[in-house]
């Protein structure tokens, strides 16, 4: 049975759509759809919130704060010109490779050692 009431106030409140005519104008799979795209959106927007907080705690508490080092935008341009697909990881990264190959391997050897040990 379709509670009709649910529909559109579900219709209000995820689409902001309030035509009646127009929602009673999909079919279930293209209500379904638009509701699950409506909660994906918001689900990107608390991480867009929960990126901007970390930026901004990045921002305030950094000695030398770079906007490269959060975000590089024209190396995400660039990302996106060449449909590398990950144009959302761009920033410039504040460890040389070197150093980090460094710090991975002697953290894996005193994690191993732990393993060892505590096992």
């Amino acid at each position: 049975m379709i509670d009709y009431n649910q529909l559109f106030s579900d219709a209000a409140r995820y689409l902001q759509v309030y035509d009646t005519d127009l929602i009673l104008s999909w079919t279930q799979a293209e209500y379904q759809s638009f509701i699950r795209g409506a909660q994906h959106r918001q689900a990107d927007e608390l991480d867009r919130m929960a990126m901007m907080a970390m930026f901004n705690r990045y921002g305030q508490n950094a000695k030398h704060p770079k906007k490269k080092r959060m975000f590089d935008a024209e190396k995400a341009h660039w990302r996106i010109d060449k449909e590398l697909g990950n144009w959302k990881e761009s920033r410039t990264v504040s460890m040389p490779k070197d150093m980090y190959k460094k710090f991975k391997a002697g953290l894996n050897k005193s994690i191993g050692t732990f393993a060892k040990k505590g096992g």
